[in-house]
């Protein structure tokens, strides 16, 4: 048995300090602008197997844990015609969003059916298993890094899985089209919440998603703020954006990160109504009341 003077001793000896000059000259790796080609080519592929593609930037941001940006992990989701795969996430809440494809997920004694254009968010922490009745890939996002970077686990089960339905999405957008002009405005969107949301339309407790529009022959005011973005393409024909100057053409259900802080617009040189969902790590920024938004 040790005694108290040689665990005090211990203690002290695992002590480490540091003392910078300026501790808010951070050396971390900086969140990259980037475009998931070669993700989306292998899950787009004929051939493709049922499972997971993570779309992984680890190495870039120097995490021992998969991530797409420091808080959030994105990834797309195969399902061949009339196979299953179960899956468990580590984090509080994960999205998923059918890009095509049908059929259904059991959570727990609960059973969603879906169908391309729905969206779902489900509980982390337990298993879910997807069933396809119909060649099917959708593209899921959480916040499995900033458990990882806690070391904390997913929470008790507290909330219920919540279904969006494509067609409810497109009668909100037609209520969104009805406002006038605001010089306020960044972007003419749907967030998708749930009765614990919150006053700041959360996904996830650190999380928001939402669809994002802009119509044809239309620009989105540049901006900033502190939240990573990481968004998939829905519908982005003409579509281009820029990020610090960095220019990326969109494609069809191509995931592309916006760094924090970086100057971002969006625009619209196609014949349609450009449709993004973005998931953004706002959700923690709103609670630090540190959100670090402006125009320009």
């Amino acid at each position: 048995m040790m005694s108290q003077d040689a665990g005090i001793d211990a203690a002290a000896g695992r002590a480490r300090f540091t003392t910078p000059i300026n501790v808010f000259r951070t050396r971390q790796p900086a969140v990259p602008p980037h475009a998931f080609h070669q993700e989306r080519d292998a899950a787009l592929a004929p051939d493709a197997p049922t499972g997971l593609i993570d779309l992984d930037l680890s190495t870039a941001l120097g995490t021992p844990y998969p991530a797409t940006s420091p808080a959030m992990l994105c990834r797309y989701l195969r399902l061949r015609p009339q196979e299953s795969i179960v899956t468990r996430h580590h984090s509080t809440g994960t999205v998923h969003h059918v890009l095509r494809g049908s059929g259904r997920t059991i959570v727990g004694d609960e059973v969603l059916e879906w169908h391309a254009g729905d969206t779902m968010l489900l509980p982390g922490g337990v298993d879910l298993a997807h069933g396809a009745a119909a060649d099917t890939l959708m593209f899921l996002a959480d916040d499995e890094p900033a458990l990882r970077f806690y070391g904390a686990s997913p929470p008790p089960v507290s909330r219920t899985s919540v279904l969006y339905r494509k067609a409810e999405v497109e009668r909100q957008f037609d209520a969104v089209y009805q406002r006038g002009a605001d010089e306020d405005l960044t972007g003419k969107a749907v967030f998708l919440t749930h009765e614990a949301g919150g006053d700041y339309g959360t996904a996830t407790p650190s999380m928001v998603a939402v669809f994002n529009s802009l119509e044809a022959g239309a620009d989105q005011r540049a901006h900033r703020h502190n939240a990573a973005a990481i968004s998939l393409v829905l519908q982005g024909e003409g579509v281009h954006s820029l990020s610090d100057g960095v220019r990326a053409d969109w494609l069809p259900w191509l995931v592309l990160i916006t760094p924090p802080t970086a100057l971002h617009s969006i625009h619209n040189r196609g014949p349609k109504q450009m449709r993004v969902l973005t998931v953004q790590d706002s959700g923690l920024f709103y609670y630090l009341r540190a959100t670090g938004f402006s125009f320009g």
